[in-house]
């Protein structure tokens, strides 16, 4: 794991804090105080994974740069592997989130990079041993896992032009949970829920009024409303109707004040908070979401 991932995750501590309360949304606020001695429902491991691994790739991408500077080309050579592989995970990832037929049937993520990796050594081993229609079916099973993977990736498209009509909130936006409370900041979306039927049951998701057909945000959680027994990266997967925000012309800081965000993982995707409160996101995580700029700057001094 590269060292800069390994201190994200580490580092920054929790700290502790006193809680905020929100005026008009008292059952949140009623919850608030439980949060560090409950878990958090929404908190999906698939989702942290992409997270890491859109984290990996910003640190190859910084590593391989490095190693252009002082032309060591064996090494640059090296890392582009290394970052070549994650960008061949994160491609399996988007296969399991598109809706793709075995990821309800008990398969995980880490399956499908390995699925591949099992047939093709299955198919050589078949042509050196001269087992010739076997290999011939291997190689057609090995076709069939590749289109699934193109499908996927078009409908994965798809998805998210269609995710760009529904959602309300954008990356960097703060949050907060409607029902337990916890600050967040929104750095991601998917058109609908891309989890499995297990983490739906268990995140009750059949009981919201738009069911899982409707946006489901990334977020960082705040470090100080996160399960303190908890070693899970604070990040959560939540719905579109249990995330509230202040309607513009009203902003975070207007309702909050200069409340600062704590999170880990705040510095990989945040370049600082803007003038509203919200947070301001990396060039390459607007790339990543084909997202423009949302600059605000403080009102001129008279």
């Amino acid at each position: 794991m590269p060292h800069r991932v390994c201190q994200l995750l580490t580092g920054g501590g929790r700290p502790s804090l006193p809680f905020g309360g929100r005026r008009h949304l008292s059952a949140a606020r009623n919850q608030r105080r439980c949060i560090c001695s409950a878990s958090i429902q929404e908190h999906s491991q698939l989702v942290v994974q992409e997270l890491l691994l859109f984290v990996f790739q910003q640190d190859y991408d910084t590593q391989l740069q490095r190693a252009l500077n002082y032309e060591d080309y064996e090494l640059a050579n090296q890392i582009r592997q290394r970052r070549q592989s994650v960008d061949e995970a994160m491609d399996r990832l988007k296969v399991f989130k598109s809706g793709d037929e075995d990821s309800d049937s008990g398969m995980s993520v880490e399956d499908y990079p390995s699925q591949e990796v099992t047939l093709r050594v299955q198919l050589q081993r078949a042509i050196e041993e001269e087992r010739y229609d076997e290999a011939a079916l291997l190689r057609d099973n090995l076709q069939q896992l590749q289109q699934r993977y193109q499908d996927a990736a078009a409908k994965s498209g798809a998805s998210f032009a269609d995710a760009s009509e529904q959602r309300r909130f954008y990356i960097g936006q703060r949050v907060q949970h409607t029902d337990q409370g916890f600050r967040a900041v929104v750095y991601g979306w998917d058109s609908e829920c891309c989890e499995n039927k297990k983490w739906k049951a268990s995140a009750d998701v059949s009981s919201l009024t738009r069911g899982e057909k409707q946006p489901f945000y990334h977020v960082l959680v705040d470090s100080r409303d996160w399960p303190a027994d908890s070693s899970d990266v604070p990040v959560a997967y939540v719905a579109h109707e249990k995330l509230y925000a202040p309607e513009w012309p009203s902003t975070w800081s207007a309702e909050k004040g200069p409340e600062p965000f704590y999170n880990p993982m705040k510095d990989a995707l945040f370049l600082g908070d803007d003038e509203n409160g919200d947070l301001i996101p990396s060039r390459a995580l607007r790339e990543r979401l084909k997202q423009g700029r949302r600059d605000v700057f403080p009102p001129e001094s008279t």
